[in-house]
């Protein structure tokens, strides 16, 4: 019975210290990692900007056998997003915002269960290469014990972020991207024509009814005039 109450002592202590020294972690979290990339801004701005462009370098898509993306209507560029469920990788969603092409992106991330944080990329031109610098941040709030998982997990984080900016790299200078678009312009003399037009206003509720009703009648008008 004395050995149960010693060993409940040291836990009880255990406990309290580790509540001290989560009380003395920083309340949020802010993880930062850099690298420089030889491929053009434009194809790797292009990883990070198309939505299902993140399966090619996504380290947690490879942590994760599982994960089942779902994506949204918006494929690329502000308010695109995508979200995501897994046996490793829990639940939430991410969204684009205040993209800035070739420059800069900020994301939006919701866990589910676990509240929100905000993170982005950076692209900046350094002579020949692009430094990308993938960031975090986070509030956790006053638990001490979330505040010091939290900074027992910052290093593992670093980690999986290089592994990301490494697989960004590799996708990018496999998959080049203009950075100027190509066009090809044709001029061409159309002979002149004449048309039909019915001028009216609808709404979303009676567009399909008024454009059939409309076509009818100008198909009615050239059946008349041959």
């Amino acid at each position: 019975m004395k050995i149960l109450k010693k060993i409940l002592l040291v836990f009880a202590i255990l406990i309290i210290v580790l509540a001290i020294i989560g009380w003395m972690m920083p309340s949020s979290v802010h993880i930062e990692r850099s690298m420089n990339m030889k491929a053009p801004v434009a194809s790797i701005f292009n990883q990070v900007n198309v939505m299902k462009n993140w399966e090619n370098w996504s380290p947690w898509k490879a942590m994760d056998p599982t994960m089942k993306v779902t994506y949204y209507d918006i494929p690329s560029g502000n308010g695109a997003s995508y979200s995501w469920v897994g046996e490793e990788s829990g639940a939430g969603k991410i969204t684009l915002s205040d993209v800035k092409e070739n420059e800069s992106i900020t994301t939006g991330l919701s866990f589910e269960g676990q509240g929100e944080a905000t993170g982005g990329f950076r692209f900046e031109k350094e002579g020949e290469e692009t430094k990308v610098t993938w960031y975090f941040d986070s509030e956790v709030g006053n638990n001490p014990f979330m505040r010091l998982f939290w900074k027992m997990g910052v290093g593992m984080m670093e980690d999986t972020f290089d592994k990301g900016l490494a697989a960004i790299s590799d996708a990018a200078e496999k998959n080049p991207v203009s950075s100027t678009p190509s066009y090809n312009i044709e001029v061409k003399v159309m002979p002149a024509a004449d048309y039909l037009f019915i001028h009216d206003t609808a709404s979303i509720a009676t567009i399909g009814q008024k454009l059939g009703t409309h076509y009818g009648a100008i198909s009615a008008a050239m059946q008349s005039q041959n």
